[in-house]
């Protein structure tokens, strides 16, 4: 994180002037930069958030060249799309922050800039002295991961009533057709939803008190293009358990903002302080697959089942203040979030617990696309996936042991049934995807799920690329049967183009009868480049719908 100053004015007598920052700030990682810049003392905006730029760049240069131009039917400067929008700065947008004094009197401030702490990531200070009002920012970026991660307090020197506090909020790229966002029910959770980009506002807001399977609150802007495995993207995450507000805006000069808090009114009291949950972001140049990232995973089951008949911020912070008391106490205790399934799956229910419950399906074909997107925002290691029984009492179905094992073997396997209705046959199946998942959950727990293309939309595939990229397993779900007679070429993603990588059909024992001609993969391993995979792709043998084929692959 660096800082530079800058000062000056540019512009000519006819025109309005562009209006050199006073203060500028930037986080880095390896794939992307941040830019925030300011003028004279006002609330910083981001002026750059993409692909890294160089440490030679000159950030004042940057602020004068974001500025949008002013034309007819607009105030004669543009209000700045800030941290925290200001009403009072005439943004006419939503504001960031809406407040009432003790006496429920309406509160316009108007913040001006304190300081700034760099020493630990970057923490900026700003006062409302008429008001007697503080706001902090607070920004860190982890090197490993590229998440960014933001959050905004408010501190008064009296009690005063919130009715909304966004997490520091940023723009929205201009090269985006849509934006998607996550909804679902129970036993159909992680629904991803495309909402055109157009004048006014999407508004999402969960007042369930919990997470919810209708609002997850996860929202990715993709870049015009963008698909599973290239283009540009832009992801969010409000990592908080009880019920959040989203707010993505197209203001009327075209400027896009994003806003997340809690629920609105979800503080019933007043109180000196209150600060956002934390917000985590991050940008992706690999397409949507960019935006995962791992947990370090080393039982109790917390089940939130009641929805709750209003938000209430202090049972969430009453619940992460318990299960706290309860690590502390028993530091080696694992404990499993679950809300009626997948009720309650948010980064701050899982800075304090070690796996999710993804959904009560235990549909081997409905967790096949639950988990499929549900990838976008989880990694294996943390998002339990059981064998159910062989029939499903969540949706009547009646599925192949072979299909039911290797949809649970993608995630955290566990097993959901009665053993004793096992045939000899569905036993020995299922200690074979058993064993091979114990064979490699070690690297799998640290692998990216890489979303791939499939050319046939019966067939839903990921692959699980390894930390070192050495090593990859592809998974390739038929959910339906295809349109075509044989399967389409698969193509894989994010490997090394020069390199030779030996690729195996990991489950040709289930290759149905019906399955007649030689594709390359039923005869054994192959040995084909990096660069073939990715442009031609993998030649699957046919299969019936409802199953599955799982192939490894080795860097030579």
């Amino acid at each position: 994180m660096t800082e530079h100053p800058a000062e000056g004015i540019v512009g000519g007598p006819d025109v309005v002037p562009m209006r050199r920052p006073a203060q500028c700030w930037r986080l880095d990682c390896g794939r992307q930069s941040f830019v925030l810049t300011a003028v004279n003392d006002r609330l910083p905006q981001v002026v750059y958030w993409g692909p890294r730029l160089g440490d030679g760049a000159d950030l004042s240069t940057l602020h004068v060249a974001h500025a949008i131009d002013v034309t007819g039917g607009m105030l004669d400067e543009n209000p700045d799309l800030s941290l925290c929008p200001e009403a009072t700065r005439t943004f006419p947008g939503q504001p960031g922050l809406i407040l009432r004094d003790t006496d429920g009197t309406p509160l316009l401030p108007k913040f001006c800039f304190d300081s700034a702490d760099t020493s630990d990531g970057l923490r900026l200070h700003y006062t409302d002295t008429a008001n007697q009002l503080k706001l902090t920012f607070a920004f860190a970026i982890d090197p490993r991961t590229h998440v960014i991660t933001a959050q905004t307090t408010l501190d008064a020197d009296r009690p005063v009533h919130l009715h909304w506090l966004a997490a520091p909020v940023v723009p929205a790229p201009q090269q985006s057709d849509e934006m998607i966002d996550v909804a679902g029910r129970w036993i159909g959770e992680f629904q991803l939803n495309r909402t055109p980009w157009s004048a006014g506002m999407r508004y999402r807001e969960n007042r369930t008190g919990r997470t919810g399977h209708e609002h997850f609150p996860g929202l990715i802007v993709p870049c015009t293009g963008a698909t599973n495995t290239q283009g540009e993207a832009y992801a969010f995450h409000y990592g908080w358990s009880g019920g959040h507000r989203m707010i993505a805006e197209e203001l009327p000069d075209g400027r896009r903002q994003i806003q997340w808090g809690h629920a609105a009114r979800m503080e019933t009291d007043t109180s000196r302080r209150f600060e956002t949950a934390k917000l985590y972001m991050t940008y992706s140049g690999g397409g949507l697959n960019g935006i995962l990232s791992a947990h370090e995973i080393d039982y109790i089951k917390w089940d939130h089942n009641r929805v709750l008949p209003m938000p209430d911020a202090a049972q969430t912070r009453g619940s992460y203040a318990l299960i706290d008391r309860l690590r502390t106490a028993f530091p080696q205790i694992e404990i499993e979030s679950c809300a009626s399934g997948g009720g309650r799956i948010d980064f701050g229910i899982m800075e304090r617990t070690q796996r999710v419950w993804l959904s009560d399906s235990n549909d081997a074909l409905e967790r096949l696309r639950i988990q499929h997107d549900g990838a976008l925002f989880l990694p294996a290691a943390v998002t339990g996936s059981h064998v159910g029984p062989r029939h499903c009492h969540t949706s009547g179905r009646v599925l192949d042991i072979a299909f039911r094992a290797w949809v649970a073997a993608q995630r955290h396997m566990g097993f959901e049934m009665d053993p004793r209705e096992l045939t000899d046959h569905e036993a020995q199946v299922l200690t074979r995807v058993t064993q091979w998942w114990k064979d490699n959950r070690h690297w799998m727990r640290h692998a990216d799920i890489l979303r791939l293309d499939s050319a046939d939309p019966a067939v839903i595939a990921e692959q699980q690329l390894s930390r070192d990229g050495d090593r990859f397993v592809v998974f390739s779900g038929k959910a339906r049967s295809s349109d075509q007679i044989a399967p389409r070429p698969l193509r894989l993603t994010r490997l090394d183009p020069d390199a030779t990588y030996r690729v195996s059909l990991t489950n040709a024992d289930d290759i149905p009868g019906l399955s007649r001609g030689m594709p390359a993969l039923k005869d054994g391993p192959i040995d084909v480049s990096g660069t073939w995979l990715m442009h031609h792709g993998l030649v699957l043998p046919w299969s019936f719908p409802e199953r599955m084929w799982v192939l490894e692959g080795e860097k030579l």
